[in-house]
Protein backbone atom coordinates (compact mmCIF):
# COMPACT_ATOMS: atom_id res chain seq x y z
CA UNK A 1 0.00 0.00 0.00
CA UNK A 2 3.28 2.51 0.77
CA UNK A 3 4.44 1.95 -2.79
CA UNK A 4 1.02 3.82 -4.85
CA UNK A 5 1.53 7.08 -2.88
CA UNK A 6 5.38 7.28 -3.84
CA UNK A 7 4.38 5.95 -7.41
CA UNK A 8 2.05 9.20 -7.19
CA UNK A 9 4.41 11.39 -5.52
CA UNK A 10 7.36 10.66 -8.06
CA UNK A 11 4.41 11.50 -11.14
CA UNK A 12 3.99 14.84 -9.51
CA UNK A 13 7.32 15.68 -9.02
CA UNK A 14 8.75 14.78 -12.41
CA UNK A 15 7.10 18.18 -13.66
CA UNK A 16 9.00 20.31 -11.20
CA UNK A 17 11.84 19.12 -11.57
CA UNK A 18 11.46 19.38 -15.68
CA UNK A 19 10.45 23.14 -15.06
CA UNK A 20 13.47 23.82 -12.79
CA UNK A 21 16.00 22.46 -15.86
CA UNK A 22 13.99 25.01 -18.12
CA UNK A 23 16.38 28.10 -19.40
CA UNK A 24 15.43 30.87 -18.20
CA UNK A 25 12.90 32.52 -20.71
CA UNK A 26 12.21 36.07 -21.68
CA UNK A 27 10.91 38.14 -24.00
CA UNK A 28 12.06 41.03 -26.04
CA UNK A 29 9.57 44.12 -26.22
CA UNK A 30 11.73 47.13 -27.80
CA UNK A 31 14.41 47.94 -29.62
CA UNK A 32 16.10 50.64 -30.72
CA UNK A 33 19.18 50.13 -32.69
CA UNK A 34 21.60 48.44 -30.70
CA UNK A 35 19.67 48.30 -27.21
CA UNK A 36 17.10 46.04 -26.09
CA UNK A 37 14.46 45.51 -23.41
CA UNK A 38 13.14 42.30 -22.50
CA UNK A 39 10.60 41.21 -19.79
CA UNK A 40 11.51 38.82 -17.61
CA UNK A 41 7.11 37.66 -16.30
CA UNK A 42 7.23 34.97 -13.64
CA UNK A 43 10.84 34.44 -14.36
CA UNK A 44 14.09 35.03 -12.68
CA UNK A 45 15.62 38.19 -13.77
CA UNK A 46 19.22 37.26 -15.24
CA UNK A 47 22.44 39.39 -13.71
CA UNK A 48 24.29 41.91 -14.67
CA UNK A 49 26.69 41.60 -17.17
CA UNK A 50 24.85 38.28 -18.31
CA UNK A 51 24.65 36.84 -21.32
CA UNK A 52 21.27 36.08 -23.03
CA UNK A 53 20.87 34.62 -26.25
CA UNK A 54 17.71 35.64 -28.95
CA UNK A 55 15.81 33.34 -30.42
CA UNK A 56 13.75 34.36 -33.27
CA UNK A 57 9.86 34.07 -32.29
CA UNK A 58 8.86 32.14 -35.20
CA UNK A 59 11.47 29.66 -36.32
CA UNK A 60 13.29 29.54 -32.56
CA UNK A 61 17.01 29.53 -33.98
CA UNK A 62 19.55 31.80 -32.17
CA UNK A 63 19.81 35.14 -34.09
CA UNK A 64 22.07 36.95 -32.08
CA UNK A 65 23.36 37.37 -28.47
CA UNK A 66 22.51 40.53 -25.84
CA UNK A 67 24.94 41.74 -23.01
CA UNK A 68 22.65 42.70 -19.49
CA UNK A 69 24.00 46.29 -18.71
CA UNK A 70 20.60 47.69 -16.22
CA UNK A 71 17.95 46.02 -14.17
CA UNK A 72 14.80 47.36 -12.72
CA UNK A 73 11.79 45.01 -11.72
CA UNK A 74 10.94 42.62 -14.27
CA UNK A 75 12.75 44.24 -16.90
CA UNK A 76 16.58 44.02 -18.15
CA UNK A 77 18.14 46.50 -20.59
CA UNK A 78 20.97 45.07 -23.11
CA UNK A 79 23.23 46.22 -25.51
CA UNK A 80 23.13 43.93 -28.26
CA UNK A 81 26.84 42.69 -29.39
CA UNK A 82 26.11 40.50 -32.24
CA UNK A 83 23.23 39.29 -34.71
CA UNK A 84 19.49 40.47 -34.40
CA UNK A 85 16.59 40.95 -32.10
CA UNK A 86 13.25 42.75 -32.66
CA UNK A 87 9.89 42.28 -30.37
CA UNK A 88 8.22 38.92 -29.71
CA UNK A 89 11.74 37.44 -30.07
CA UNK A 90 12.50 35.34 -27.21
CA UNK A 91 15.30 35.12 -24.82
CA UNK A 92 17.19 32.37 -23.48
CA UNK A 93 20.08 32.61 -20.78
CA UNK A 94 23.42 31.72 -21.37
CA UNK A 95 24.37 28.28 -19.30
CA UNK A 96 27.58 29.99 -17.93
CA UNK A 97 27.22 33.77 -17.29
CA UNK A 98 31.36 33.94 -16.62
CA UNK A 99 31.79 33.07 -20.40
CA UNK A 100 33.09 35.64 -22.36
CA UNK A 101 31.25 34.36 -25.50
CA UNK A 102 28.00 33.22 -26.51
CA UNK A 103 27.26 29.50 -28.06
CA UNK A 104 27.75 29.27 -31.73
CA UNK A 105 24.22 29.82 -32.94
CA UNK A 106 22.19 28.01 -35.86
CA UNK A 107 21.79 29.58 -38.73
CA UNK A 108 18.51 31.44 -39.61
CA UNK A 109 18.21 33.56 -43.17
CA UNK A 110 21.27 36.02 -43.17
CA UNK A 111 21.77 36.64 -39.14
CA UNK A 112 24.53 34.17 -38.58
CA UNK A 113 27.10 34.90 -35.79
CA UNK A 114 30.07 33.42 -34.98
CA UNK A 115 32.14 33.89 -31.05
CA UNK A 116 32.63 37.30 -30.71
CA UNK A 117 36.52 36.30 -29.95
CA UNK A 118 36.76 35.79 -33.79
CA UNK A 119 37.98 39.14 -35.87
CA UNK A 120 35.49 39.88 -38.47
CA UNK A 121 36.81 39.53 -41.86
CA UNK A 122 37.15 43.45 -43.45
CA UNK A 123 35.41 43.28 -46.68
CA UNK A 124 38.08 43.79 -49.50
CA UNK A 125 36.83 44.44 -53.36
CA UNK A 126 37.20 41.55 -55.84
CA UNK A 127 38.91 44.92 -58.22
CA UNK A 128 41.66 46.85 -58.30
CA UNK A 129 43.05 49.58 -60.53
CA UNK A 130 46.25 50.68 -61.42
CA UNK A 131 49.21 52.62 -63.16
CA UNK A 132 52.08 51.36 -64.57
CA UNK A 133 54.99 51.72 -67.07
CA UNK A 134 57.32 49.52 -68.46
CA UNK A 135 60.20 48.95 -71.03
CA UNK A 136 59.82 47.69 -73.94
CA UNK A 137 62.56 45.29 -75.89
CA UNK A 138 61.82 44.88 -79.37
CA UNK A 139 63.32 42.22 -81.79
CA UNK A 140 62.77 41.32 -85.34
CA UNK A 141 63.74 38.55 -87.63
CA UNK A 142 63.79 39.43 -90.95
CA UNK A 143 64.35 36.94 -94.19
CA UNK A 144 64.95 37.12 -97.62
CA UNK A 145 66.02 34.83 -100.42
CA UNK A 146 69.41 36.06 -99.95
CA UNK A 147 69.70 37.06 -96.64
CA UNK A 148 68.56 37.55 -92.97
CA UNK A 149 69.09 39.28 -89.97
CA UNK A 150 67.76 41.11 -86.98
CA UNK A 151 66.82 44.62 -85.74
CA UNK A 152 66.35 45.16 -82.33
CA UNK A 153 64.89 48.85 -80.36
CA UNK A 154 63.78 49.78 -77.07
CA UNK A 155 61.03 51.78 -76.19
CA UNK A 156 58.91 53.25 -73.07
CA UNK A 157 55.40 52.51 -72.54
CA UNK A 158 52.46 53.48 -70.14
CA UNK A 159 49.60 51.89 -69.53
CA UNK A 160 46.06 51.75 -66.91
CA UNK A 161 45.01 48.30 -65.31
CA UNK A 162 42.72 46.83 -63.35
CA UNK A 163 42.70 43.03 -62.05
CA UNK A 164 39.27 41.03 -60.91
CA UNK A 165 39.70 37.97 -58.60
CA UNK A 166 37.87 35.21 -60.10
CA UNK A 167 38.79 32.92 -57.39
CA UNK A 168 41.91 33.25 -54.72
CA UNK A 169 44.08 31.65 -56.99
CA UNK A 170 42.62 32.23 -60.52
CA UNK A 171 42.62 36.77 -61.38
CA UNK A 172 41.74 38.31 -64.38
CA UNK A 173 44.29 41.21 -65.42
CA UNK A 174 43.29 43.66 -68.30
CA UNK A 175 45.41 46.66 -69.35
CA UNK A 176 44.73 50.01 -71.66
CA UNK A 177 48.45 51.66 -72.53
CA UNK A 178 50.58 53.39 -74.93
CA UNK A 179 52.47 50.56 -76.51
CA UNK A 180 55.75 51.24 -78.87
CA UNK A 181 57.32 49.17 -80.92
CA UNK A 182 61.04 50.81 -81.83
CA UNK A 183 63.52 48.91 -83.80
CA UNK A 184 67.16 50.79 -85.39
CA UNK A 185 68.76 49.78 -88.24
CA UNK A 186 72.20 50.66 -89.76
CA UNK A 187 71.42 49.43 -93.14
CA UNK A 188 70.40 52.00 -96.08
CA UNK A 189 68.15 49.82 -97.09
CA UNK A 190 66.20 49.08 -94.03
CA UNK A 191 64.29 51.86 -92.62
CA UNK A 192 64.47 52.20 -88.71
CA UNK A 193 60.83 51.68 -87.38
CA UNK A 194 58.93 53.48 -84.44
CA UNK A 195 55.54 52.71 -84.56
CA UNK A 196 53.15 53.31 -81.16
CA UNK A 197 50.21 51.48 -80.46
CA UNK A 198 47.15 51.72 -78.55
CA UNK A 199 47.29 48.37 -76.51
CA UNK A 200 44.74 46.83 -74.64
CA UNK A 201 45.31 43.21 -73.22
CA UNK A 202 43.82 40.66 -71.00
CA UNK A 203 45.72 38.18 -69.58
CA UNK A 204 44.45 34.81 -67.14
CA UNK A 205 47.24 34.76 -64.09
CA UNK A 206 47.38 31.89 -61.79
CA UNK A 207 48.45 33.40 -58.24
CA UNK A 208 50.54 30.62 -56.13
CA UNK A 209 49.96 32.19 -52.84
CA UNK A 210 45.90 32.59 -52.92
CA UNK A 211 46.06 36.17 -52.60
CA UNK A 212 45.96 38.84 -55.53
CA UNK A 213 47.97 41.56 -53.63
CA UNK A 214 51.02 39.36 -53.29
CA UNK A 215 53.18 36.43 -53.97
CA UNK A 216 54.21 34.84 -57.19
CA UNK A 217 52.23 34.25 -60.39
CA UNK A 218 52.15 33.10 -64.28
CA UNK A 219 49.88 33.58 -66.73
CA UNK A 220 48.63 34.05 -70.27
CA UNK A 221 46.53 35.42 -72.71
CA UNK A 222 46.02 38.21 -76.09
CA UNK A 223 46.22 41.89 -76.89
CA UNK A 224 45.06 43.56 -79.79
CA UNK A 225 47.48 46.50 -80.53
CA UNK A 226 45.39 49.24 -82.93
CA UNK A 227 48.20 51.55 -84.99
CA UNK A 228 48.18 55.24 -83.66
CA UNK A 229 51.09 56.86 -85.18
CA UNK A 230 54.34 55.70 -87.27
CA UNK A 231 57.44 56.31 -89.57
CA UNK A 232 56.82 53.59 -92.01
CA UNK A 233 54.70 54.43 -94.86
CA UNK A 234 52.50 52.91 -95.26
CA UNK A 235 51.20 52.91 -92.02
CA UNK A 236 51.43 49.36 -90.30
CA UNK A 237 48.09 47.36 -89.77
CA UNK A 238 46.58 46.68 -86.58
CA UNK A 239 47.78 43.13 -84.98
CA UNK A 240 46.46 40.77 -82.41
CA UNK A 241 49.35 39.42 -80.17
CA UNK A 242 49.87 36.69 -78.20
CA UNK A 243 51.08 37.59 -74.78
CA UNK A 244 52.56 35.04 -72.17
CA UNK A 245 53.34 36.72 -68.45
CA UNK A 246 54.84 36.72 -65.15
CA UNK A 247 55.65 38.31 -62.42
CA UNK A 248 55.29 39.23 -58.06
CA UNK A 249 53.21 41.43 -56.34
CA UNK A 250 54.63 43.14 -53.17
CA UNK A 251 51.85 44.10 -50.70
CA UNK A 252 52.37 47.72 -49.70
CA UNK A 253 49.69 49.06 -46.72
CA UNK A 254 46.14 48.47 -48.33
CA UNK A 255 47.62 48.59 -51.74
CA UNK A 256 50.39 46.48 -54.02
CA UNK A 257 52.82 46.54 -56.43
CA UNK A 258 52.81 44.37 -59.13
CA UNK A 259 56.54 43.37 -60.69
CA UNK A 260 55.88 41.70 -63.86
CA UNK A 261 57.41 40.40 -67.26
CA UNK A 262 55.90 39.95 -70.33
CA UNK A 263 56.39 37.82 -73.64
CA UNK A 264 54.67 39.35 -76.79
CA UNK A 265 54.63 37.73 -79.98
CA UNK A 266 53.35 39.69 -83.16
CA UNK A 267 52.06 37.57 -86.09
CA UNK A 268 54.77 36.58 -88.82
CA UNK A 269 54.20 39.00 -92.26
CA UNK A 270 55.68 39.20 -95.83
CA UNK A 271 56.32 42.37 -97.28
CA UNK A 272 58.75 43.92 -100.31
CA UNK A 273 60.60 40.04 -100.89
CA UNK A 274 61.17 39.96 -96.73
CA UNK A 275 59.39 37.55 -94.06
CA UNK A 276 59.55 39.21 -90.58
CA UNK A 277 58.50 38.44 -87.38
CA UNK A 278 58.30 40.77 -84.33
CA UNK A 279 58.56 40.10 -80.63
CA UNK A 280 59.27 41.78 -77.51
CA UNK A 281 60.32 41.42 -73.99
CA UNK A 282 58.19 43.42 -71.65
CA UNK A 283 59.56 44.72 -68.08
CA UNK A 284 57.55 46.98 -65.98
CA UNK A 285 55.26 47.94 -62.98
CA UNK A 286 51.67 48.48 -61.92
CA UNK A 287 50.78 50.12 -58.67
CA UNK A 288 47.11 48.96 -57.67
CA UNK A 289 44.97 51.30 -55.19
Amino acid sequence: MKTIPLFFLSLISLPIISLSTIAIAGTVTKTSENKIILEFNNEPVPELNAKVIILDQESHKEIGFVEIVKIKDTRALGILKKGSAKPGDTADIASNNNLKDPRVPAKVNTNEFVESNRKEKRKVSRMSYGVGAELVNTQMMLKSSSNSGTLDGNGFGLRGALEYSLTRNWIIFGSLGLHPLVMTSTASEVTSINTNYLGTEGIVRYSFSGKRSEGLWIGGGAGYYMTMSSNVTPKPKSDFVVIGSAGYNIKLSSNYFSLKGDFVMFPSKKSNGYTYQAYQFVIGGVYFF
